[in-house]
């Protein structure tokens, strides 16, 4: 459970980091992706499989390598 949820926290932080650059600019502009309901369903369901493939490639006892596999998933999807 806990490599599902460090995959699942790594692939969330990848947009927290996304957002964090957009408010850090002035004016503040948000994508609109951001407005739509349907990204954050996308969004969701790419985190659960995120959390999976952490668990698929069973790195048990290496939390930060489950981290790093949630922040990659984007990527490998």
């Amino acid at each position: 459970m806990v490599t599902f949820l460090c995959g699942l926290g790594g692939s969330v932080a990848v947009e927290f980091v996304t957002l964090l650059h957009a408010y850090e600019r002035e004016p503040i502009l948000l994508q609109a992706r951001y407005k739509l309901f349907g990204f954050y369903v996308v969004r969701a369901c790419l985190a659960i499989a995120a959390g999976l493939l952490a668990v698929a490639y069973r790195v048990y006892d290496r939390p930060i390598l489950a981290v790093n596999i949630g922040a990659s998933a984007p990527l490998i999807f």
